[in-house]
Order: structure tokens, then C-alpha cells, then sequence
């Protein structure tokens, strides 16, 4: 079976949530993934497989990681965890996280770069086995399967299987509304 070229976070205590996030870029002259060093890059030879639990999950427990991202602060939030080290680790280690699309950007995502996300997006599910999915982004939401979408209240959800999905904005988009993502998951658990 082919695996993912981001592998996901899914930890030992996983509670069948799944954050999808979109993207992450290229960190530029600094690294080859945003806030790392190129000395990072030249340690994973642009093996990109691992970056994700490495520089994000394992950072955002990491007490001394403040401050906390946006990102994470707001799915954290979402996920109706509250503030301080205690509830961050508690979160990452029954919430899985992945990214939609497998690779670093260096820009805003191409059509082909949503073309491979959509073909590569079984293997994730296949590999990671969420009863829900919270995708943190309307890109992504946008270019799931075309399965049938229905509401409850105001939250938007589609199924495949046994998985429920709901989307709610991106967390640093202006958009995000910190109380609807929290209906979203609200939503999650109860259906999934």
C-alpha cells in the first residue's frame, strides 16, 4: 500500500478525530518548511514524510512553544480544549492532524497541486481511519468527493461510509468564527 508523502499524526490514544488542514509552504531562504532552518532541510535530504509530527504536533506540546500558533490555538479551542500545556498535549494525543495537500507549497496552490490532493486522498483516509473529520479549510472542503452534503442547524456535513466530515473556515482566515468551528465539531461527535 502506498502511503502518504506527509505522514499524518495519528497518536497512540487517537478518539477517531481528524483535523485536515490545506497546505504548508516552503519556509523560504530560512528552510524548507516555514519557521525551520535550512540545516533542517539538509538533516531530512527533503524527505518531507516526517516534518509534520516533528515541527508542528510535537511543538505545539512542547511548553516552551510560545506563543502558541493561531492555527493550533483556534483548532485547539474548537476541539473545546482550553489554554495551557496540560489541555495542547491532551489534545495531540487523541486528535490526528494531516495536511489535504502532500507537499510544500512555494506559492498558493496550483490546479495540478489540487488534482494530485484529490487522487492522493483515499490513501490518507485509508491510512489514518477517522470516524470524523474536521477540514479546517473551504479550499479543501470545496474539492472533496462529490458526496451529498446536508445541514444541521448551520453546520454543513457529508458522509462516506461511516465518516462524517464538517468544514469550518481556515483558522487564520478572517472568516474563522471560533463559536460555528465549535458547533462543527459539536455536529462531528454527535453524528460520528
Amino acid at each position: 500500500m502506498q502511503t502518504p508523502r506527509f505522514e499524518p499524526w495519528v497518536p497512540f490514544d487517537f478518539d477517531g478525530t481528524l483535523v485536515l488542514g490545506e497546505s504548508t509552504y516552503h519556509g523560504g531562504k530560512e528552510g524548507l518548511v516555514a519557521g525551520t532552518t535550512s540545516a533542517f532541510d539538509a538533516a531530512i535530504n527533503y524527505d518531507v514524510r516526517w516534518w509534520l509530527i516533528g515541527q508542528v504536533v510535537f511543538a505545539a506540546m512542547d511548553p516552551g512553544w510560545e506563543p502558541e500558533q493561531l492555527f493550533y490555538r483556534r483548532i485547539r479551542e474548537a476541539l473545546g480544549y482550553r489554554a495551557g500545556h496540560a489541555d495542547r498535549v491532551k489534545c495531540w494525543t487523541r486528535t490526528a492532524f494531516a495536511e489535504f495537500i502532500q507537499h510544500p507549497l512555494s506559492s498558493n496552490a496550483s490546479a495540478r497541486d489540487w488534482e494530485t490532493a484529490q487522487r492522493e486522498f483515499p490513501m490518507l483516509m485509508d491510512q489514518v481511519r477517522p470516524r470524523r473529520v474536521l477540514v479546517a479549510s473551504s479550499s479543501v472542503w470545496q474539492r472533496l468527493p462529490d458526496w451529498p452534503v446536508s445541514k444541521v442547524g448551520d453546520v454543513e456535513i457529508c458522509r462516506d461510509g461511516g465518516v462524517v466530515y464538517g468544514w469550518t473556515y481556515h483558522p487564520r482566515y478572517g472568516k474563522f468564527d471560533l463559536n460555528h468551528a465549535r458547533r462543527v465539531v459539536a455536529v462531528l461527535y454527535q453524528e460520528g
